[in-house]
């Protein structure tokens, strides 16, 4: 067609790969639709060409930039052409398979033809003639990094003023940057990060829509193209440092830690470091990394636990003369203070011994225990009321007794029988008792008010009594007096549901425990935590138990009071404060082994992971892709989830399970929106798209 400025140049339907244009040759062939139009040979390969300089190539770069551009402006139609119409091929074909209408073999011979023709005017072959002639103008190829960078660089420019939505030229600069400065720069960057790989291709045509595509959602990229970062918000300094205390301690004593443990307890899980570790752990190439490390967790944790229980004392060889041997040490504390309170009251008891009861008041109370004797006529209760008649008389003068040393002895008597348990042998019935104890009161009072010093006596007792003997009684240690099993023992002194604030009194009971046995008080501690820590460690049905650690330290000191009163129990031993100190340590990493997450877990965010990774399949249709920009974030979106949690996985792995906090650190610093980071990610897009295309046999 006469309007057509490409009528005079034949057109042939097959030519070699696009992917690298032949220069033309001297004697060209006659299936060249170009070889009407010789072109001499480039700059770079004229080896008699002078030397230029840096601010030279950058001058040719930058001219020979927009020539490249515009040819590859206007041979763009066809190249998209192209590819659509090998889309189209891709879906049908696949689609007869499906449907047996053809071999999957006819399939593959009808792609490959599809893709290995070529129209003659795209726009590999029209920036090759132009760049041909440029040469023949002596604009050569640049030889410097920095020409080459300008001549990419500029080659955005004719499509940023074609395409680059100005509608004035007080618009056009702004387009020239957005659209044709700023792509070719991250274009570039990402083309020399991949130089000479199979992704050099995608990545400057990633690199090319990065700004656009990827800037349009930067905080989502930013987000997830560091997935540590968000996981490590809330590590203070401070926080970072016991947390790297704490891995070096658990590795000194041979049950490491994953630096993303330590991180999870020394920040009491205000990070979420917990469901970083989960999804690297059931990723295939983290899991390979991490199942053998936590695989010598459950050794770990016994080698611990028992170097840990053997600070307090060697392993029980007799566990069942503990508890004997602490009710026996407990009842001696009881039976001091019984005695420390006699000593207290006994100057009192002996000043008051001579003093007497008025002898006709001693008269009128024989006279009513012998009117209740009367008044009985069965019997039954008048022979022990005679035997406390006799008891306060004089049997050689028949007077009654007056002294307060004997009417004393006399009434202890009978209120001890009266006192004895319904069991015992010589137990009083309960209307005996009531008549005696009534009796045996009154007499009391009588002498209280004879004997000034036998009323302050009483008083001191009752003292001493309320304030000493009967909270010993109350406390941890008057219960294990009365405690003969370990079981009863164990419960009174590690309750999982403690009283709160009775950390002192346990503490209390077993500093008077270990006072008069101090290896029964030992034997008791050991034996109650190790037991706690036999059943949260047992093997599973499945195997080895690798989440008993934080099970025990769980058990064992549970909440803040719980976890009180052991320290309480423990420092209350001989030596204790250093046991404790080596206890709690072991403690801290146990539970910092209790906050790793059970790898099966499907929690909301690990299912929405899942589904993305599974969603993943081949590169999108190119041609589709190019025309909606949405759909390259969409992809990289993809590309990036499967990268950083699948392919990098192994080194967030690695990272987890022999590096240090400061390395979680280092790679959560990196800055999501710096160039590095930016071209990083343009590169796992390049190498993706490398990756899927050869996958696909794509030539």
């Amino acid at each position: 067609m006469a309007d057509d400025p490409w009528a005079a140049f034949p057109i042939v339907q097959s030519a070699p790969s696009a992917a690298a244009p032949p220069a033309p040759s001297a004697a060209a062939s006659s299936d060249d639709p170009w070889s009407a139009f010789p072109i001499v040979k480039s700059a770079a390969d004229n080896a008699s060409s002078p030397q230029q300089s840096t601010a030279e190539d950058i001058g040719l770069g930058s001219i020979r930039g927009p020539i490249k551009g515009a040819g590859e402006l206007v041979g763009g139609i066809s190249n998209l052409s192209g590819m659509m119409e090998r889309g189209r091929t891709w879906l049908l074909t696949k689609g007869a398979e499906k449907l047996g209408l053809i071999t999957p073999d006819h399939g593959d011979e009808i792609r490959g033809l599809v893709n290995t023709q070529q129209s003659g005017i795209d726009s590999d072959h029209i920036t090759h003639y132009l760049l041909g002639l440029a040469d023949k103008a002596g604009i050569g190829e640049p030889k410097t990094t920095a020409g080459q960078a300008a001549e990419t660089v500029t080659s955005f420019l004719p499509g940023a003023a074609v395409l680059g939505g100005a509608s004035s030229l007080r618009e056009l600069p702004g387009a020239l940057m957005k659209y044709g400065i700023i792509p070719g720069a991250t274009s570039e960057a990402a083309g020399e990060a991949t130089k000479g790989t199979a992704a050099e291709p995608y990545a400057r045509v990633a690199g090319a829509l990065a700004p656009a595509t990827l800037g349009a959602g930067a905080s989502q990229v930013a987000r997830l193209a560091n997935p540590v970062a968000r996981s490590l918000e809330g590590l203070t300094p401070a926080r970072a440092q016991m947390a790297q205390d704490l891995l070096d301690y658990s590795r000194q004593v041979g049950s490491p830690l994953a630096s993303t443990e330590a991180v999870g307890y020394a920040t009491n899980n205000a990070t979420n470091m917990g469901n970083l570790q989960r999804v690297v752990e059931n990723s295939p190439e983290g899991g390979a990394i991490t199942r053998p490390f936590f695989a010598q967790r459950p050794d770990q944790v016994q080698d611990l636990g028992r170097a840990t229980f053997d600070q307090i004392t060697p392993p029980i060889t007799n566990p069942y003369s503990v508890a004997p041997r602490v009710q026996a040490a407990a009842e001696g504390v009881m039976t001091e203070a019984d005695k420390a309170r006699s000593a207290a009251v006994r100057p009192l008891y002996m000043a008051a011994d001579s003093d007497t009861v008025p002898m006709t008041e001693m008269q009128k109370f024989i006279g009513r225990v012998d009117d209740v004797i009367a008044s009985d006529k069965t019997r039954l209760i008048a022979p022990k009321l005679q035997s406390f008649r006799e008891a306060l008389t004089n049997q050689e003068t028949g007077e009654p007794i007056t002294d307060i040393k004997n009417l004393d002895r006399a009434r202890k008597f009978f209120r001890d029988e009266i006192a004895q348990p319904a069991y015992a042998q010589n137990a009083i019935p309960k209307e005996i008792g009531n008549q005696l104890g009534s009796l045996n009161n009154d007499l009391k009072d009588m002498m209280m008010q004879a004997s000034p010093d036998f009323a302050a006596a009483k008083q001191r007792y009752q003292d001493i009594t309320k304030s000493t003997v009967e909270p010993l009684q109350q406390s941890p240690t008057g219960q294990l007096a009365n405690a003969d099993s370990f079981e009863t023992q164990a419960k009174i002194l590690f309750d999982s549901n403690p009283l709160p604030g009775s950390h002192i009194a346990i503490g209390d009971a077993v500093r008077q425990i270990a006072a008069r046995d101090p290896e029964a008080a030992r034997q008791m501690v050991r034996m109650f935590v190790e037991k706690t820590f036999n059943k949260a460690t047992k093997d599973l049905a499945s195997g080895p138990n690798q989440a008993g650690a934080g099970k025990f330290a769980a058990a064992v000191a549970g909440d803040p009071q719980q976890a009180l009163n052991l320290q309480a129990a423990i420092t209350a031993l001989p030596n204790g404060q250093t046991i404790w100190r080596a206890f709690s340590r072991a403690q801290d990493v146990l539970k910092a082994m209790g906050t790793r997450q059970p790898t099966g877990s499907q929690t909301a965010f690990n299912q929405q992971l899942a589904k993305r990774l599974e969603s993943l399949g081949a590169i999108p249709d190119l041609a589709a892709t190019v025309a909606s920009p949405s759909r390259w974030l969409s992809y990289a979106t993809d590309i990036y989830h499967r990268y950083a949690f699948g392919r990098n996985t192994a080194a967030m792995a690695q990272a987890m399970v022999s590096g240090d906090v400061r390395d979680l650190q280092r790679i959560a610093s990196a800055n999501p929106n710096s160039l590095q980071a930016q071209a990083a990610l343009v590169g796992v897009l390049a190498n993706e798209g490398a990756r899927s295309q050869q996958s696909a046999g794509v030539q």
